[in-house]
């Protein structure tokens, strides 16, 4: 059997990873908002995952049974919906108590995220066709040229590049020369760590990721600064890989979805960066 790759498969990938993030973090915000509902009476209780499964299910059989190329869009949308539903109480299946707010689930499930981009980047590297760019990547195209000139994007980028090092070599520092935080730290977590006392090694982790990513980042502004931008823009995106794909999956680890802002800043200065250089901004 030989597989071919079905045409504007990375836009299909790409929908379905936009309404899992949406469904995932909009089954949050519902759930908070309305003070953690639960469907069920006595000893019943129907978990969103089984609406997830149902929804994937409804998505597989029209793709069965229906064709056309605008109903692909549809169904990467709802079946993306429904892996949202279901990817969100990953907790429940990896603990003995099926505990919801099981510490690593939010990591687990961002990391299924950056699985879905990842396969989305390999699939759009390899793509021989027209690009089609989101709707995002659209507006941007359109209105970057007017709002955001070169040098608004070179002091933007610098900045954020400093701010971004300095708080990041100032945490480090103090984690390392204060024993007694790294202990304190430690005992906290530990009730609800899936590694055991082992989370010192996961602050170990993102301390490393984000001193790696903090010396690209002012390797960047240096090279801006000299005027060696097409450089310097390499690596500001090698920081944000770094931080995005390795240091967002600890940060999720401590802090929850609370890291989701982080993320959502680096992901939008990195498509700024590669609107920068593929539009030349003047």
């Amino acid at each position: 059997m030989i597989l071919e790759k079905r045409k504007g498969a990375s836009n299909l990938v790409l929908t379905m990873l936009i309404w899992t993030v949406v469904s995932v973090l909009g089954t949050r915000l519902y759930e908070m908002l309305t003070g953690y509902p639960t469907i069920g009476r006595g000893q019943w209780h129907v978990a969103h995952m089984l609406f997830g499964g149902i929804i994937m299910m409804t998505a597989m059989m029209i793709e069965l049974i229906f064709t056309g190329d605008k109903l692909k869009k549809w169904v990467a949308g709802i079946f993306g919906i429904g892996w949202g539903l279901f990817i969100d109480e990953v907790g429940k299946f990896l603990t003995r108590d099926n505990n919801y707010w099981f510490r690593p689930a939010p990591m687990i499930i961002y990391i299924s995220f950056i699985i879905l981009f990842l396969i989305y980047k390999y699939l759009e590297r390899r793509n021989t066709e027209v690009r089609i760019k989101s709707r995002i990547s659209r507006a941007l195209s359109k209105t970057m040229d007017k709002i955001i000139k070169r040098k608004v994007v070179m002091i933007g980028l610098w900045t954020y590049s400093i701010y971004y090092s300095a708080e990041k070599i100032i945490e480090a520092v103090r984690i390392i020369t204060s024993p007694q935080k790294m202990l304190m730290v430690e005992k906290y977590y530990k009730d609800y760590s899936f590694f055991g006392r082992s989370d010192i090694y996961l602050i170990s982790l993102k301390v490393a990721f984000d001193l790696i990513a903090a010396f690209f980042f002012l390797a960047g502004a240096s090279y801006f600064w000299s005027k060696r931008r097409s450089r310097g823009l390499r690596f500001f995106k090698y920081g944000l890989y770094i931080s995005i794909l390795l240091g967002s999956i600890i940060k999720f680890y401590f802090e929850q979805f609370g890291a989701v802002i982080d993320v959502a800043l680096s992901m939008i200065i990195l498509e700024i960066v590669n609107e920068y250089q593929n539009n030349k901004i003047n």
